[in-house]
């Protein structure tokens, strides 16, 4: 009897919704919130878009535009779970996405903040060690954790397309430089030229880790910064 009613769990249509509904609730519980998710996906938005005004004016609508460029290229791998695929994002010129991947060989726009909270490098180191039952364990905890993972992934993606478009605009690059003239590292940047990917890779970083006083818009500063506090932590 407990064999029949395991086998129409299985296999009958009827119960697809039940075990999706099981499937999405194992996931939320055990590894990622979707709804802290969800958060860091409109952080996007709420904070890397307004840092990026320092540049230009238009961030927040290039910001919205790229990130739903960005949103086209999710996709689901073995070892990894949800990810940025820089190849499958549509309307990249070739130089962008040649820069996108390189940045994407590098780490700055992987997903860095679950990795270290689940002790890895990456969501899909070691997959190949211990047995079996380990290995299916460890890839349903980096699927689990790739949930928040690919939001964050969206955001440094987003930051890096839009920053490296605008270090290509005369009018945006000065004013980059003049906003970070006294950063040590922008310095040697501009030094060696202000490579559109060095200072795409500079504002990933600056808009995603550093959170420090000069990157805060207005919004974010004062009584602002006390009613939008956990806006200050866009990954």
């Amino acid at each position: 009897d407990y064999a029949k009613k395991w086998d129409e769990y299985v296999d009958t249509p009827e119960n697809l919704l039940i075990r999706g509904a099981k499937t999405i609730g194992f996931f939320n519980t055990m590894w990622a919130s979707l709804a802290s998710g969800m958060v860091n996906a409109m952080s996007v938005w709420t904070v890397t878009a307004y840092q990026m005004t320092i540049m230009k004016g238009s961030a927040g609508l290039d910001i919205y535009k790229t990130s739903l460029q960005v949103m086209a290229g999710f996709r689901g791998s073995v070892g990894y779970g949800l990810h940025v695929n820089p190849y499958a994002i549509p309307g990249l010129k070739d130089d962008e996405r040649e820069a996108l991947v390189l940045a994407n060989k590098r780490g700055t726009v992987l997903a860095q903040m679950n990795p270290e909270l689940m002790g890895v490098d990456s969501y899909g180191a070691g997959m190949s060690e211990g047995s079996k039952l380990k290995k299916r364990m460890r890839r349903l905890f980096q699927y689990g954790a790739s949930v928040v993972g690919i939001f964050e992934e969206l955001n440094k993606s987003s930051a890096f397309i839009v920053a490296y478009r605008y270090a290509k605009d005369p009018k945006a690059l000065k004013n980059w430089k003049e906003a970070y003239k006294n950063n040590e590292r922008a310095k040697i940047i501009i030094e060696n030229g202000s490579d559109p990917f060095d200072v795409a890779e500079f504002m990933v970083e600056t808009t995603t880790f550093m959170g420090g006083q000069i990157e805060k818009p207005p919004i974010l500063r004062g009584k602002g910064g006390v009613v939008l506090q956990f806006s200050q932590y866009p990954t």
